[in-house]
């Protein structure tokens, strides 16, 4: 038995049943890693013409003797030499045949192309052979014809892959991908053009992402066999002359279809049956809009889609099955803690599935206090006057007023009362002040009731100085809860009320600006006007090294950080420029710590020589600066080592940040800093980039929380 002849033939004649190839496959393996080619052809034909001529496909075949035909994913080792001469080429369909002792045989086959090729040849190391997983082939002529002309056309969509051109990685790196047109391509040769669902749900598929005149093709993905495709159809969907809903998805599967109406509506369809399925899910709003539609639902027995009536039959049974007495009961609640959140202004929406046994008593809690008006009794004691209260994704505010000996406490929203607050102003007396400065930034992130429009008000309500230190520590949480969430509001309400305390605190007018100019720059570039203020106020505060440092920080320009440090010194006193070794995307500011200096004459020549320090040109590292000591440094602060919620370590590798794991390489970083904020014997100025948004090596939120870190630092 001539195990290879054999398989060949098998393959052979799988190609030879259908209408659209044709194949040149020897059986003497002479070729270095093929055994021949399978040809495609534009038009069905026994006798193929060659101007019918479309592609061709390199096959290899591989037999082995194998009773078990039952399989069908089998595993077969490849030769890592073969692999490489197939991406080579642009790829190879491989086949490997089982042969039973007699003579029975079953075609396995993998489309291995630069794709699939790269993957397993990224981390193959030293070895000689891989176990690949090879698939039954098709034996319906159809099936077989689409599964080799969709090689044959990503074999040209990924010719770009043939030499690590343009795999997905360097795409990210070089090309706004959000620009590009995402698709599938594939053949599908007796299938419904207008029912692709059908197609996906029965081959493996490639995702290809490509640039407007299609020059540059990217391989996104290898799709597998779907087990569910879900197509979403914008019509409205009504009953009872109401419009509940914009839309509806149809989900596919391979034993049927399903409508999906809602989050909690479905209707199944399998052997020209309908069946109807309810299961309530989604948020509060959502689960409110639901029951309402199944309930008249139920009352109409008809979905109306657009202007298409469609009516239903529906049985006893199923009517039963609705359950619609619990269903009204089950509404009437929602709506009464819908009710609530609305009384509380509360916008987010109540994820129902989180909410657990201790959150369904405080909802009961809020129904007596916000619906019935009754007071409620704690068994605890020390009930606090303002405290949050969590039901689920929530987090709500309230203010708990204590009545009879405090044993019963009115609940009120904590936005919607007024509490008398006072505070001691430095020569001991008390001063009026607003309840809203005991919000920070953790508030202004999670508090689902704020109401800015009340806190805004009131903190604009009280003049005298004990409040205007409060409001601005107020102030400076609303920025940072506005560079976490980037919730405009709070940006909005943070100028409003800074430009209130410019007007009524004129002592510490200079100070409010520098918070005002914070906001500015979190929307655009500040004028030459305002920048201009910004240098007024360097003269006024000359010698504060303290607030001279956080306005050359506010101005965020490195030549402005320059004079700064100029303007400090004078005769020989000494100053340079500094950064860390990792500091890679200073570069845009004109600071490259890669540039070869000399330190000997960075150090200690004159300010004449361009080489010096005094030029503030070059820059130097931890390496060169350590064990030196200047009277003033400017400190260049890169992304490396950056404040987002903590501090984070990162490593500029290639083309992108990298974040780094090592305790000892973040220990490293962090000493690095350690020593160029160390070599100022007298002062310093710390310049950090504003960024820029459209270079993802340099994002805003790289440099932001850093600034906001150091800056509080410095006001406290």
């Amino acid at each position: 038995m001539n195990i290879e002849s054999m398989a060949v033939s098998a393959v052979q004649n799988a190609i030879s049943k259908t209408d659209y190839l044709g194949e040149q496959i020897s059986k003497g393996d002479k070729e270095p890693s093929w055994d021949g080619s399978i040809y495609v052809y534009n038009t069905p034909a026994d006798n193929h013409k060659k101007e019918d001529y479309r592609a061709t496909v390199p096959v290899q075949v591989k037999g082995k003797k194998m009773n078990d035909h039952s399989a069908e994913k089998i595993q077969y080792r490849v030769s890592v030499v073969d692999l490489k001469n197939y991406k080579i080429i642009g790829g190879t369909m491989f086949f490997v045949v089982y042969i039973s002792s007699s003579g029975e045989t079953k075609i396995y086959y993998n489309s291995l192309l630069p794709f699939e090729l790269n993957k397993i040849l990224k981390n193959i190391g030293d070895r000689k052979s891989v176990s690949i997983e090879f698939t039954a082939f098709p034996t319906d002529k159809t099936e077989i014809t689409n599964l080799v002309m969709n090689f044959a056309r990503d074999k040209d969509k990924q010719a770009l892959l043939r030499n690590g051109e343009y795999d997905l990685e360097r795409a990210k790196k070089e090309f706004d991908l959000r620009k590009f047109q995402y698709g599938f391509a594939y053949s599908k040769l007796g299938y419904d053009d207008n029912n692709p669902a059908e197609y996906i749900l029965n081959h493996d598929l490639y995702l290809y992402a490509h640039n407007e005149d299609k020059t540059v093709n990217i391989v996104v993905d290898h799709i597998p066999q779907a087990d569910i495709v879900a197509e979403t159809l914008k019509m409205n969907i009504s009953v009872g002359g109401k419009q509940f809903y914009s839309k509806y998805v149809v989900n596919y599967t391979k034993t049927g279809k399903s409508v999906q109406i809602g989050n909690s509506f479905k209707i199944t369809f399998s052997d020209d049956k309908a069946t109807l399925k309810y299961n309530l899910a989604g948020n509060l709003k959502q689960q409110i809009t639901d029951i309402e539609f199944i309930l008249e639902f139920i009352a109409n027995r008809y979905i109306c889609i657009n202007d298409t009536v469609i009516p239903f039959t529906l049985s006893d049974e199923e009517i039963e099955a609705f359950d619609v007495k619990n269903i009204k009961e089950h509404l009437e609640y929602l709506k009464t803690v819908q009710e609530i959140l609305d009384n509380l202004c509360i916008t987010t929406p109540l994820e129902v599935d989180k909410i657990t046994d201790k959150d369904e008593n405080k909802i009961k809690m809020l129904i007596r206090a916000f619906i019935q008006k009754q007071p409620i009794t704690f068994n605890e004691k020390d009930i606090p006057p303002v405290a949050p209260v969590g039901i689920a994704n929530l987090k709500i505010l309230l203010v708990f007023k204590p009545i009879e000996e405090g044993k019963k406490y009115e609940i009120h929203n904590f936005f919607e009362i007024h509490l008398d607050v006072s505070a001691q102003t430095e020569d001991g007396m008390m001063a009026q002040t607003s309840q809203y400065t005991i919000l920070d930034e953790e508030s202004f992130l999670t508090v689902s009731n704020l109401n800015m429009n009340k806190v805004v008000n009131d903190l604009c309500s009280y003049n005298n100085k004990v409040h205007y230190s409060r409001v601005n520590l107020c102030v400076l949480g609303m920025i940072m809860a506005y560079d976490k969430s980037k919730d405009a509001s709070l940006l909005i309400a943070a100028k409003q009320v800074t430009e209130w305390l410019i007007e009524n605190d004129k002592d510490t007018e200079d100070i409010y600006t520098m918070n005002l100019y914070q906001c500015y720059l979190r929307e655009r570039k500040l004028t030459t006007r305002e920048k201009g203020n910004l240098f007024s106020l360097l003269e006024k505060h000359e010698g504060d090294t303290s607030i001279q440092t956080g306005l050359y920080i506010l101005l965020g320009d490195f030549e402005e950080a320059k004079t700064w440090v100029k303007n400090q010194c004078r005769g020989t006193t000494r100053y340079g420029l500094v950064a860390s070794s990792g500091a890679l995307r200073l570069k845009p500011e004109g600071i490259y710590v890669k540039n070869d200096i000399d330190v000997e004459n960075w150090f200690l020549n004159d300010k004449d020589d361009v080489r010096s320090s005094y030029y503030l040109e070059d820059v130097v590292t931890e390496f060169q600066i350590q064990g030196l000591e200047l009277d003033y440094t400017i400190v260049a602060w890169d992304a490396d080592f950056r404040y987002i919620n903590g501090w984070t370590y990162n490593k500029f590798s290639g083309t992108k940040w990298q974040n780094i794991n090592s305790d000892d390489n973040k220990n490293y970083l962090k000493n690095a800093y350690r020593v160029l904020l160390t070599r100022a014997r007298q002062g310093m100025a710390i310049f950090i980039p504003n960024g820029d948004d459209s270079d993802e090596t340099r994002l805003r939120k790289f440099y932001n929380g850093t600034y906001n870190y150091l800056k509080n630092i410095m006001d406290n």
